[in-house]
């Protein structure tokens, strides 16, 4: 299946645009999806809905979303508007030639536009037609009113991000969490495609269409501030069922770059706070994302995410992301199926496995992946442990020692895990006691 998709903004009325844009996802075989306002303002709108017609008949995987003049033309033909309450282009230029046509492109025309979607989702992206905010409300429930006519995202969108049109702007424009397409086709302006690669959700093709159809430019670009989300910089930490455990870990580690801290619970306020005593915060950005994809599988399960930039007094730089949700899922998601490079596994005072709930990190189906994670690139890895997560294997009770490291000279032992590779643990530090136990730095490398 291929996963390009290109996503086009507002029309109105701009036939020989759509025209253009229509050609251009047919001649890349690619889904197209088109984010609504196909009326008013251009020079044939009925022209414009033939066409569109035409390409979802001929390409039903295509997407055609509604925007707020596709709703107003609906509401008077349907007599649910008077003349005052909305655009007059509606009243005065979209509604004659619709009424000019014979009844049955008429009808055409109702139910392609009573077809028409509030909102369409993919694993990376939300697309809509007006500007989403935070409300409490899942995608589901959102009242379509909001979704067609919304010119705000405050309070502000922290989900998945979203591709819209609605808000006329001149140029492309894009946002930590969202991506405007109206680029005022129809009001003198272009009419903007975005080519989309599921598998690269930071890397876009733009292509850029003349009111008269015409290709003006084609030009690549990387939205950094999507990208950062999703990758890690440089040597990674991760700390699951952290709690308010973050202060230790950062100065044991100055080799780290992005610590990874993860909980069910959110106390990332109470976090910010702690942080803020010890470090500079230089930046923090609040992301949720929602219905996830692990494997496979699009799960009901959402993380919050607080990604945040700080600097120590002495000038080092480093990158925190607490994320909140199931220690597990989010190794699966971001460092298995994101393949975010994982150098540096922390996990200490936690005998019952995650708060209680009996997640245990050291049994084999869940410790053979994270030893082959902390492996994957470097043959060589790192666990800080005090030996607290309980094992179903021998081979760890190594790590129940919690004794100086002195006591662990010479406790080295070797863990033969599935595909017949042979992992070898070696005490390498001792760091001091925490809630009377002793942690411990262990090399993990293959040999």
């Amino acid at each position: 299946m291929n996963s390009k998709k290109i996503a086009f903004g507002d029309i109105h009325g701009c036939f020989e645009a759509a025209a253009t844009a229509i050609q251009l996802a047919q001649n890349n075989s690619v889904q197209a999806i088109f984010l609504g306002d196909y009326v008013d303002r251009g020079s044939d709108s009925m022209k414009t809905l033939r066409l569109l017609i035409d390409a979802k008949q001929a390409n039903p995987d295509w997407v055609f979303l509604r925007g707020n003049h596709d709703q107003m033309l609906l509401d008077v033909i349907h007599g649910k508007r008077v003349v005052g309450d909305y655009d007059s282009d509606t009243y005065e230029q979209t509604l004659p030639a619709f009424k000019a046509k014979d009844a049955d492109f008429q009808k055409e025309v109702i139910d392609f536009l009573e077809s028409t979607q509030f909102y369409y989702e993919t694993n990376e992206f939300i697309f809509v037609h007006a500007l989403l905010k935070d409300d409490n409300k899942v995608m589901l429930k959102k009242i379509p009113n909001d979704l067609m006519w919304s010119y705000d995202s405050i309070p502000e969108w922290t989900g998945k991000p979203f591709i819209h049109g609605h808000y006329n702007t001149e140029h492309i424009k894009f946002t930590p969490n969202s991506i405007n397409l109206n680029t005022s086709c129809g009001y003198g302006g272009k009419l903007t495609g975005l080519m989309i690669d599921e598998g690269k959700p930071e890397q876009f093709d733009v292509f850029e269409i003349s009111e008269e159809g015409k290709r003006l430019k084609e030009f690549s670009v990387i939205n950094t501030d999507l990208q950062s989300f999703r990758k890690f910089d440089g040597k990674t930490f991760f700390y699951p069922a952290c709690g308010m455990d973050i202060i230790d870990p950062i100065a044991q580690c100055p080799e780290i770059d992005t610590f990874v801290f993860n909980d069910v619970r959110n106390d990332a306020e109470a976090i910010l706070n702690l942080l803020q005593q010890h470090f500079q915060l230089q930046k923090v950005v609040k992301r949720v994302l929602h219905n996830i994809q692990i494997n496979g599988y699009v799960t009901t399960m959402n993380f919050v995410l607080y990604e945040m930039a700080l600097k120590t007094k002495n000038g080092r730089q480093f990158k925190i992301v607490f994320i909140v949700g199931k220690g597990y899922a989010v190794f699966e998601y971001f460092f298995r199926q994101l393949d975010n490079s994982l150098d540096l596994f922390y996990y200490r005072g936690d005998g019952m496995g995650e708060g209680g709930s009996g997640m245990i990190w050291f049994k084999k189906i869940r410790f053979r992946p994270l030893i082959e994670k902390l492996t994957q690139y470097e043959k060589t890895g790192v666990i800080i442990t005090d030996g607290s997560n309980h094992c179903d294997f021998k081979t760890l009770e190594a790590w129940r020692y919690r004794s100086p490291y002195a006591k662990l000279k010479g406790k080295e032992f070797t863990y033969h895990a599935y595909k017949r590779i042979l992992y070898k643990f070696t005490p390498v530090k001792y760091l001091g006691k925490y809630n009377s136990d002793g942690v411990v730095k262990w090399e993990v490398k293959i040999v």
